[in-house]
């Protein structure tokens, strides 16, 4: 009797610690399970005993222990124990960077196992160039020492500083249209598993980025020409408001050009000077131009990475204008990402059509203008198969038409030699469009000043194609700032 007593007490017991977890706990997104060392854990609440396993579950930010027992409602107890923040290791290299590729490191919480990685600059990168420095704030530039000494030279000189390319020599070359990174240092916070770090074009933080890292170091990429930036560094995001705030400003030498893992020969047109008004610029962050973000001929091959991606939705890009062949353009944009879809448009000129390019097309150029003209509204990414030619024409009209000099539209175009893989020399295409502009001087009223002659003869040429003087004006105030139409 008193045996089949103690057996009835055991079996109660374990009833009440296995299925009367009824209290609301909280979960987590599971992803990853690794098994410790430790045994169960028990924990009372009121009358409920929960059950811990051994277990870990966990997400990108935290690992737990989840409660093996069910609930009344006979699902299984949502109440988790031992909920902690990731302890990461120092990490290791799976690859290393190249030149001007990253690499990739992989780290590994010491407690619950579970495994994240993180790009690893590329070793070959430059450092920002310390160009000025203006009341006690540091002016960088961000264009590699190559690119600088193009910059300062003749743009018609572009063949001296990269004599050869894939066209020409068949060999593969790294692309050097890069730009540097601009260092952020902040080893005067306290070391730390984590750093928690915010930079943003206005003191008071407003639409920051936010970099969460386990180095003390960042290197900050596609930063805008001409711009103050504020930055401040925290073990915490919490003590991010208390930080130090640093400072910092970028020179204001075009082109802008940026890095989208994936993406060849990627820059925005912003940035020149332009004649339209005094001391005016072309606004940056509305139309970039670039290579294809997939390959021309096997749509299985996305050439934009993820990392890419989340930069084209971090400039804020929503228009993926295609100038390949008609073939070659997808149904939907390479460039989408998880909850990101850029509209696809169509602009097609096709292959080995280059001496009807100027002259001819006047749809596909009436069509992309009339996405230029809301690229306030819905920012544009222009391609081609390598961003040279076709996307070379379609660029040069605007900035033409939007007082960019002779010189800075020919260097604009001349600087895709830099992403290695097309010959872009002047003399074959661009001296050709430039003379085909200044045909229509004849047809200038009266009056024009001399270094606006080169913008109102692109616009002629543009009128010609069907694109409407409002379109035109209103391409120009969205462009360029203080600037307003003629009365």
């Amino acid at each position: 009797m008193i045996k089949k007593k103690i057996i009835l007490s055991a079996l109660m017991l374990l009833s009440l610690s296995v299925t009367a977890c009824n209290t609301q706990g909280q979960s987590g997104s599971s992803s990853v399970s690794f098994e410790d060392s430790s045994s169960e854990s028990s924990s009372q609440q009121g009358p409920h005993v929960h059950s811990y396993g051994k277990v870990w579950t966990s997400d990108d930010t935290y690992h737990w222990h989840k409660c093996l027992g069910t609930a009344d409602d006979g699902q299984p107890c949502p109440e988790v124990g031992d909920k902690a923040e990731h302890t990461w290791n120092n990490g290791e290299t799976v690859t290393p960077a190249g030149t001007t590729t990253s690499g990739r490191a992989k780290f590994t919480c010491t407690v619950c196992k579970r495994v994240k990685y993180e790009e690893i600059p590329p070793t070959g990168a430059q450092e920002a160039y310390l160009e000025d420095t203006v009341d006690g704030v540091p002016v960088y530039n961000y264009h590699t020492e190559l690119q600088r000494q193009y910059l300062a030279d003749e743009w018609t000189t572009n063949t001296k500083y990269i004599p050869s390319v894939n066209a020409e020599d068949r060999r593969q070359h790294d692309d050097l249209s890069l730009p540097t990174a601009i260092t952020l240092d902040y080893k005067d916070v306290a070391s730390a598993s984590k750093y928690y770090v915010q930079i943003a074009d206005n003191s008071s933080f407003s639409n920051a980025k936010l970099i969460e890292t386990t180095q003390k170091l960042y290197s900050f990429y596609n930063a805008k020409l001409g711009t103050q930036y504020y930055y401040r560094a925290a073990t915490s995001e919490a003590g991010l408001s208390s930080a130090t705030v640093k400072t910092f400003k970028t020179s204001n030498q075009a082109p802008r050009n940026l890095k989208v893992d994936g993406v060849l020969n990627f820059r925005d047109v912003g940035g020149w000077a332009t004649s339209l008004v005094p001391n005016g610029r072309v606004k940056q962050g509305l139309y970039y131009r670039c290579g294809q973000f997939d390959d021309k001929d096997n749509k299985s091959i996305v050439n934009i990475t993820e990392a890419g991606k989340a930069t084209i939705k971090e400039l804020g890009i929503k228009v993926d204008i295609d100038m390949r062949d008609s073939n070659q353009v997808p149904t939907s944009s390479p460039a989408n990402s998880s909850g990101y879809t850029l509209e696809m448009y169509k602009a097609s000129i096709a292959s080995g059509t280059e001496s009807q390019r100027f002259s001819g097309f006047a749809d596909v150029y009436k069509g992309i203008f009339d996405k230029i003209k809301n690229a306030d509204s819905k920012p544009i990414a222009l391609h081609c198969t390598h961003g040279a030619d076709r996307t070379g024409i379609a660029s040069f009209f605007l900035l033409a038409v939007l007082g960019v000099s002779e010189e800075d539209c020919g260097r604009d175009y001349s600087f895709t030699r830099f992403a290695g893989q097309r010959s872009v020399k002047h003399e074959v295409e661009f001296d050709g469009w430039v003379s085909g502009t200044k045909a229509y001087a004849s047809q200038l009223p009266s009056g024009v000043p001399e270094n606006q002659k080169f913008a109102e003869e692109m616009k002629l040429h543009l009128k010609s194609k069907g694109i409407t003087e409002d379109t035109i004006e209103t391409i120009r105030e969205k462009f360029i700032e203080g600037y307003h139409r003629p009365q």
